[in-house]
């Protein structure tokens, strides 16, 4: 019988793009989903970062990609059709990083309706100017969809290659509201130079 500490042990080991295949039915998540949601918010917590008083960054790696898609799928009245599934599962793959590409979600959380109204209508993740500097490389955050690469309320990003970093701690550093930085926790460290993926990186999924 399938228990959710042999779910999570899966979650845990496995890597690469998910498929139909990995998906649990919706009797079965359903009898499992107290436990996930309990190790799965535990997960977000040491993957998630607060840049400045206006943004939270959750680095995501295919255990949270995989609870969104079954959470989403909680929602769906009917079963989805084997093209609206794979939609699905296209669109959250290309949140899983990528070796020497980390991604995840940049949520705009701020209180201040001002700097709201401009984020959403004028600022964009390049002036947003999140870097990242991980085990002496250095990083740039590059929106993955929007045609004018805008900041949304929750925006996808991946981190682009820009180099090595040669000085200086693993951190990350912004600029808006006002230029900041923040130290990556060890934790987080770590599970960022984790593998996602197999060491062939598939193509399809890119």
């Amino acid at each position: 019988m399938i228990t959710a500490r042999y779910l999570i042990d899966r979650l845990e080991q496995d890597k690469g793009p998910i498929t139909a295949g990995h998906l649990l039915s919706s009797g079965s998540y359903e009898r499992h989903r107290k436990k996930l949601l309990d190790w799965a918010q535990g997960l977000r917590s040491e993957r998630r970062i607060s840049l400045g008083p206006d943004f939270t960054l959750l680095f995501e790696n295919r255990a949270t990609v995989w609870m969104q898609i079954q959470e989403e799928l909680r929602w769906v009245q009917t079963p989805p059709s084997p093209s609206c599934l794979g939609e699905l599962l296209s669109e959250y793959n290309r949140l899983i990083s990528f070796p020497g590409e980390p991604r995840g979600c940049l949520f705009m959380d701020s209180s201040d309706g001002f700097r709201t109204k401009q984020y959403l209508t004028k600022s964009s993740i390049a002036e947003l100017g999140i870097q990242l500097h991980l085990n002496g490389r250095s990083y740039r955050a590059v929106a993955m969809k929007g045609g004018k690469h805008l900041i949304e309320p929750v925006t996808y990003i991946r981190f682009a290659y820009q180099g090595p970093h040669l000085r200086g701690q693993n951190q990350l550093e912004w600029c808006l509201p006002v230029p900041e930085r923040k130290g990556l926790p060890s934790g987080l460290t770590q599970s960022l130079l984790k593998p996602t993926w197999p060491k062939q990186s598939p193509q399809a999924a890119a």
